[in-house]
């Protein structure tokens, strides 16, 4: 979801074929931000999952 100004769903990933590590997940997350453009997002927000605490 990225505000500009009014919010817009940007895309969907499937990763079935992806282990949902913690390194898969950072480089989905970057990427995505990389070519939306990093100066969109305020923040990101995650589940409590144990793979996406640092």
């Amino acid at each position: 979801m990225i505000t500009t100004p009014k919010p817009i769903f940007y895309k969907s990933i499937s990763t079935n074929e992806e282990c949902h590590s913690t390194e898969n997940i950072e480089q989905g997350i970057k990427l995505t931000m990389e070519q939306a453009g990093v100066d969109k997002f305020a923040t990101v927000i995650t589940d409590n999952a144990l793979n996406m605490k640092a």
